[in-house]
């Protein structure tokens, strides 16, 4: 009878755990991401790859495989854009609340794709290109539109981003 009960409890907690998604474990790349996409609001696959996994292989697929357990754990949304039929991530709830315990939430609420964005991707998608193209550069210190209208302008226009460069900007050297 013993045995019996125990099965069932076996039986009952493989269950839960095949019935929801296995832990994660966050890595330092993880809450980096997660910040960037808040900021940004959502990114696409190439984003993510370009901007977090740019040294791993296509064929090996570890972005691919790392955004698979993120979006089963709950931490990242996966959905799709009206004109491209294009897949983005964006920031869930669970992913939130660890950016909050980290103090890296910005005070922005979380992101929700709605019809403007869905049918304005492709300029949204243009300005993370343009981020990532700065950040590959040396040059992170963009603050997104989001951040600005929430946190600066909210009733104001606002640029798409803005980018704070330190130093003396390069010369153009004219010959004589």
């Amino acid at each position: 009878m013993e045995d019996i009960v125990k099965n069932e409890t076996d039986q009952g907690k493989a269950a839960e755990t095949s019935a929801g998604a296995e832990p994660v474990e966050l890595q330092a790349r993880d809450i980096q991401m997660f910040r960037f996409m808040h900021e940004q609001g959502y990114l696409a696959h190439s984003h993510i790859k370009s901007a977090f996994w740019e040294t791993c292989s296509e064929e090996a697929g570890a972005c691919h495989h790392r955004l698979d357990k993120l979006v089963s754990a709950g931490y990242l949304a996966k959905e799709t854009g009206v004109k491209k039929k294009l897949s983005v991530y964006r920031l869930r709830e669970k992913g939130l609340s660890e950016l909050f315990q980290q103090g890296l939430h910005g005070s922005i609420s979380l992101f929700k794709l709605n019809g403007y964005h869905r049918t304005n991707m492709d300029h949204d998608l243009k300005v993370t290109n343009l981020r990532i193209f700065f950040r590959k550069h040396g040059l992170d210190g963009w603050t997104s539109e989001r951040v600005l209208r929430q946190r600066d302008f909210y009733y104001l226009h606002v640029p798409d981003g803005f980018l704070k460069v330190y130093g003396d900007l390069p010369h153009l050297v004219v010959p004589a």
